[in-house]
């Protein structure tokens, strides 16, 4: 009797701790269930994001919020990034656009902007009758359009300077301009309101005064020295009516050591604007050249040249910043202690710009590499006024 009441206190045993072995089992597969549908969940909703991401690339862009969009045809995309929006600069990229698309938009850009254009394989330059500048590109295999416009900046009332240096040169017809650079060694001007006509005239002029030395004349620029040694320089750019005038005293003449001597900053900033005109003349006599060769003649712009360009350009950017800083504050210690390899990387960067200059340049290469050229001349000027 004992016997059986044990065996069945055995076996109810036995059906508790079974029972409580199936009761823990349920809830660890329950939350092995629940945690594999929240990591599906989150699976689906990471894809989902992924896509919406993907196909809705970039800002909306609404053109009536633009400062300057009215002075663009209308956007073929409403999709992009919108780089600058202020009331001189509108850069902006459009995203997704076919190669019909971009034909037809470029189209319509040259309908407005068809004054000293470049038009090129991949892109578009010109100026409209306002003097706005525009600079249209297409990256065919990322199906984007860049758009940079540039307002005409306003132009001021010029004095003339009255010293030996410039007394050397006719007085312009216009004395509207922008950023004089005035030092007893060299000067340097943008003259506005000035037709191609006046241009030629004001050449012949400089030319009968004496800088008919050593001369090269183009369509658009003129390079002569006088009997003194001193170097004139004039460019002329079409789509802004803008003559641009440069004259500088022969650098190996007494007088030059020792007016050039009086500050550093000076110097050097001479030096850095004096280095782009000098290769204004290079620029200019290989497009001449170009223009001479055969039908063989390459196209395009490689990425080893834009690549160069660029560098150069952001360089110089990091040298105009520094001399910012350097001029208000030149006393500085840690501005004094950088000023020896700044002017390391400057003399190094405008030798390799230089020497592009003397290639073998596509016409495309040509116009980017004088639009290079103006900028940083333009940025140079700047600092040193």
């Amino acid at each position: 009797m004992e016997d059986k009441e044990q065996e069945i206190l055995k076996k109810t045993e036995q059906v508790k701790i079974d029972t409580q072995q199936k009761t823990k089992k349920k809830p660890v597969a329950k939350t092995i269930l629940i945690c594999l549908a929240i990591c599906t969940v989150l699976v689906i909703t990471i894809v989902f994001a992924i896509v919406i991401i993907v196909n809705n690339k970039g800002e909306r862009i609404v053109q009536d919020n633009l400062i300057l969009g009215s002075h663009i045809p209308e956007l073929p995309k409403k999709k992009g990034k919108i780089n600058s929006n202020k009331d001189n600069v509108l850069d902006l990229e459009l995203y997704k656009l076919s190669q019909e698309e971009y034909e037809n938009y470029k189209s319509e850009v040259k309908k407005d902007y068809y004054i000293d254009t470049n038009d090129y394989s991949t892109g578009y330059k010109g100026y409209n009758d306002y003097r706005y500048a525009i600079h249209i590109d297409y990256i065919k295999n990322k199906k984007e359009v860049k758009i940079r416009l540039e307002a005409p900046e306003d132009y001021k009332d010029i004095s003339w300077p009255d010293n030996e240096l410039v007394k050397q040169l006719p007085m312009p017809k216009s004395l509207k301009g922008r950023n004089p650079y005035d030092k007893s060694v060299i000067y340097a001007v943008y003259i506005g309101n000035f037709s191609r006509e006046d241009f030629n005239e004001y050449v012949n002029q400089c030319s009968n005064n004496g800088f008919n030395v050593d001369y090269s004349k183009y369509e658009n620029s003129y390079n002569a020295k006088n009997s003194k040694g001193n170097v004139l320089r004039l460019s002329y750019t079409e789509g802004l009516k803008e003559m641009y005038i440069s004259i500088k005293e022969d650098e190996n003449s007494d007088s030059y050591s020792s007016k050039s001597s009086n500050t550093t900053s000076t110097q050097f900033s001479t030096n850095a604007i004096t280095s782009q005109t000098n290769t204004n003349t290079t620029s200019t006599n290989t497009t001449s050249t170009a223009t001479q060769t055969s039908s063989t003649e390459k196209t395009g712009i490689s990425k080893e040249f834009k690549a160069a360009m660029d560098s150069y350009e952001a360089y110089m950017d990091e040298y105009v910043t520094f001399m910012k800083k350097y001029n208000s504050n030149s006393s500085d210690l840690s501005l004094i202690t950088q000023y020896a390899e700044v002017m390391k990387k400057y003399t190094e960067a405008t030798k390799d710009f230089e020497k592009w200059g003397d290639k073998d340049l596509s016409k495309e290469e040509e116009a980017y590499y004088i639009d290079v050229q103006a900028r940083v001349t333009k940025k140079l000027l700047e600092v040193a006024g």
